[in-house]
């Protein structure tokens, strides 16, 4: 049993709890600091000035951010605060730091007239939010 018990804790502490813990970080994050100040904290570049938008083809991730994304999306699917494209593109962008991602936040018009925020990433100018392509991004607003 001890011998078990010390084969576990030799190993990395899984993705999934590593998330819910950043993800606590996030949301007391978003209550005391301003976006710019949680995003640096997080390390995670935010980009509201370029007016460049993602590049239309779709991104192939590495094998080794799927892990990631997966963790992300069981932690914040059952999130008691919502799952919400900033919360999900800030924790990402902090577990996906290793390929240098860009916050960029966008809004969009819809046909009954109300405007719409969205928040994704972008990697290499690629977006890995399928939806992004819908908003246009502050910088070009």
């Amino acid at each position: 049993m001890l011998r078990r018990l010390r084969r576990r804790l030799r190993h990395p502490i899984p993705e999934i709890v590593v998330v819910a813990c950043l993800a606590a970080y996030v949301e007391v994050g978003l209550r005391r600091w301003t976006l710019p100040e949680l995003s640096r904290r997080l390390h995670v570049r935010m980009d509201l000035s370029s007016d460049a938008g993602p590049v239309p083809e779709q991104i192939v991730l590495p094998s080794g951010a799927k892990g990631s994304i997966r963790a992300v999306d069981r932690v914040l699917t059952r999130w008691p605060w919502g799952d919400t494209c900033l919360r999900r593109a800030l924790l990402l962008g902090h577990r996906l730091s290793w390929l240098d991602p860009t916050l960029r936040i966008g809004v969009r018009r819809a046909g009954d007239g109300r405007i719409g925020a969205h928040a994704w990433l972008e990697i290499g100018g690629h977006s890995i939010d399928p939806e992004a392509a819908e908003f246009v991004a502050f910088g070009a607003a």
